[in-house]
């Protein structure tokens, strides 16, 4: 019966964005202001944009509930086609975000409005009768319903919660924790919270709040030593916000924080960077599998590695400098891109960066058998500005041509460094999207769906496959990009549908809805 369970929970889903609205926000109480995690979701907003109201998605909620009612006594389809009809029946406010989050002991717990207990109770009472929900139980002004041993659901006049408990305990000791979360005070929890009121003025679909409060020791310290400042986890949130586009899923994160010293160096770590201006893409063939671009401040890098203690410790003075040569030698813009790849040899990778003339790479050949980088591989120079690591069986391409330094791993590659080819990497769409950006990773759907062993895995027959080749047809490619913020965007070639209502649409077809 938990499937039952689970399809009314996705049907109410389904009617949320025709929900009422409340003026009230106690129910946000229950949130605890040291919560490690929370996330607000617009149900009102998700439902809108999968499009569960067109036309065309009505034939499939109609062959959902024509499944729900060969399965449910007569009661209680009655009740939920009515609140099918008019969601205020249920009870709650699905027009109101629903915040999952976790508490102190780690439970999990989801919240939500309650605008009419009487209607919640009743609509609970009537789909109870198909699912695995004890009866409901009234203690001190609040309704209790058990699932099982670890998990329950409970509200009171203003706030409904369900919660999957860490550890296992009797019904008493739950309904103990019930009133515990649900008489949570307000300046105990996190409404008031600036990093929280951050989250929600992100005005997202799906916003997610971090707290590094939380974190194990081991990636507090991590974090500390990248900020550099003992402590930092302490002080620093990350917030991030989803966003259902049209042709495009957009997820935005930012690190929040009011310690004005952290700010002052996240903002200096800002200055390691400048805006990327694509100079590289038009010697990258438009079927890169994937790229990089990152523009930098080359001196503030070195200074900011000199100040680093790991760096003192453990590079050489000999190599120190020749790392400053190297960042010293080479322009801000630094391009790298996997080209080709198959079964049977390395990917085919080249890096290009911007460079005056190729200084540096003699230097490097002409000191090979004292540098510390270069000794324990054979160097040799192929022709002029033109040069060949071996380490083992990996070979790599080093040179300069046409005011840049490449390296590749490709012969092939070698041989037509500084040939642009007819249809490059800028002309795909991510282009624009990439531009004046300071760091940026592309993966192209495109490119990836036509290597040859892509194409065989998709026509092997296989169900996983298949569903992969639906995906994969309707995808672009996907960017992570860094600016004053961190966005990963997956770009569908659809630009003109909701991304939602593309998914919604993909699995009605898997379901054969």
């Amino acid at each position: 019966m938990k499937n039952i369970y689970l399809s009314v929970a996705l049907l109410l889903t389904v009617v949320s964005f025709l929900a009422s609205c409340s003026k009230s926000y106690d129910y946000l109480n229950v949130i605890p202001k040291d919560t490690p995690m929370v996330a607000s979701i617009n149900l009102k907003a998700l439902g809108e944009k999968a499009g569960i109201n067109d036309k065309e998605n009505k034939e499939a909620l109609g062959k959902l509930t024509g499944m729900l009612k060969k399965e449910m006594n007569a009661a209680s389809f009655e009740k939920l086609e009515s609140i099918i009809k008019n969601p205020d029946e249920c009870g709650i406010d699905l027009g109101k975000p629903v915040y999952a989050f976790y508490s102190d002991k780690n439970d999990m717990i989801l919240t939500a409005k309650v605008t009419d207990k009487k209607s919640l109770t009743n609509s609970i009472k009537l789909l109870g009768n198909d699912t695995d929900i004890s009866e409901l139980t009234e203690k001190e002004g609040y309704s209790f319903s058990q699932i099982d041993g670890y998990s329950y659901i409970a509200f009171n006049e203003n706030t409904f919660i369900a919660v999957k408990s860490k550890t296992s305990g009797d019904s008493d000791k739950l309904k103990l924790n019930a009133i515990e979360v649900l008489n949570g005070k307000s300046e105990e929890s996190i409404a008031s919270d600036k990093g929280f009121i951050r989250m929600q003025d992100k005005k997202a679909d799906i916003a997610i709040y971090n707290n590094f409060k939380e974190l194990d020791n081991d990636y507090k310290e991590i974090l500390e030593k990248s900020i550099g400042i003992d402590g930092a986890a302490e002080e620093c949130k990350l917030i991030s916000g989803i966003f259902f586009e049209n042709g495009r899923l957009v997820i935005k994160s930012e690190f929040y924080t009011d310690d004005k010293k952290i700010k002052e160096l996240y903002e200096k770590h800002n200055d390691y960077f400048s805006p990327i201006k694509n100079s590289m893409l038009e010697y990258l063939p438009k079927s890169t599998l994937c790229l990089m671009s990152v523009s930098i401040e080359n001196d503030k890098i070195f200074e900011m590695l000199k100040e680093n203690e790991d760096f003192q410790k453990n590079i050489s003075l000999e190599d120190a400098e020749t790392i400053e040569k190297v960042l010293k030698s080479v322009g801000k813009e630094i391009t790298f891109g996997v080209t080709d790849f198959n079964m049977t040899e390395t990917p085919a990778i080249v890096v290009y960066a911007e460079a005056k003339n190729g200084d540096i790479l003699k230097e490097l050949y002409n000191n090979k058998d004292s540098n510390s980088l270069t000794r324990y591989s054979k160097f040799t120079e192929l022709e002029e500005n033109a040069y060949l690591i071996q380490t083992g069986r990996d070979n790599i391409f080093l040179g300069y041509k046409d005011d840049m330094i490449y390296a590749t791993n490709n012969e092939n590659t070698y041989k037509n460094i500084g040939n642009k080819p007819e249809a490059s990497a800028e002309d795909n769409s991510y282009a624009k999207d990439i531009k004046g950006k300071k760091v940026a990773y592309i993966i192209d759907f495109n490119a990836l769906s036509q290597l040859p062993i892509m194409q065989m895995l998709l026509k092997s027959g296989n169900a996983k496959m298949t569903a992969m080749g639906s995906i994969l047809k309707n995808a672009d490619n996907m960017s992570v990009t860094y600016d004053d913020d961190f966005t990963i965007t997956v770009q569908l070639k659809d630009t003109k549908t909701n991304f939602l209502k593309q998914m919604t649409q993909l699995a009605k077809e898997f379901a054969g809805i």
